[in-house]
């Protein structure tokens, strides 16, 4: 049996690998304004850990510990990163964490039911499930604020959009996480053996 230190680790190395390799395209294509929370580009920092939380939470089957540290992100982002702080921001952000965290457990969904096989297969229905996750949240957001009566072609507009982003962000996502369980069978745990 698996100690809850393992399960630590490996959540981590999961984490880390998938936000890490979102992260670093987002740096690479937009520089230092990745980091900027006030920037569009920025969703490659906050999706990136969302995804790599939920996916090391789905994993690991421990749903109600991602859960939680989903709850620090969001507190994170509204409390401290994003400001000005408004109301539309909590909307926004949970509407993200849900959405996303939705699409990685359709994800996770999707390969128990054997619908998804192999890496290839993985990495495409990754992108295939995040980007169509990100192109319905704008379509939420703005049928939440009533903008799409108001401007339809817009949200159509803004939601193709985000639909493009969200898939490459979803295509980094599955590669960042055929890596992470690459890494952890090729150098698994150690665990302490008594004598």
């Amino acid at each position: 049996m698996r100690s809850s230190n393992d399960i630590l680790k490996e959540a981590i190395v999961r984490t880390l690998m998938v936000a890490g390799l979102v992260i670093a395209f987002g740096f690479i294509v937009y520089q230092s304004s990745v980091f900027n929370p006030i920037l569009t580009s920025f969703e490659f920092v906050a999706n990136g850990i969302i995804i790599g939380i939920a996916y090391a939470a789905f994993k690991s089957n421990k749903p109600r510990n991602g859960f939680a540290a989903l709850f620090v992100w969001y507190l994170l982002l509204n409390g401290i990163l994003i400001n000005p702080n408004n109301s539309w921001n909590y909307i926004m952000s949970a509407s993200y964490i849900i959405g996303l965290t939705g699409a990685v457990y359709l994800y996770f969904f999707g390969i128990r039911k054997r619908f998804i096989n192999g890496r290839i297969q993985r990495i495409i229905a990754s992108a295939i499930i995040i980007g169509v996750a990100h192109g319905l949240i704008v379509i939420f957001l703005q049928l939440f604020s009533f903008r799409v009566l108001a401007h339809p072609t817009n949200t159509l507009e803004w939601s193709y959009l985000n639909l493009k982003t969200g898939t490459l962000i979803g295509i980094l996502s599955g590669v960042g996480m055929e890596v992470a369980e690459h890494l952890i069978k090729m150098f698994p745990v150690q665990k302490e053996v008594v004598s």
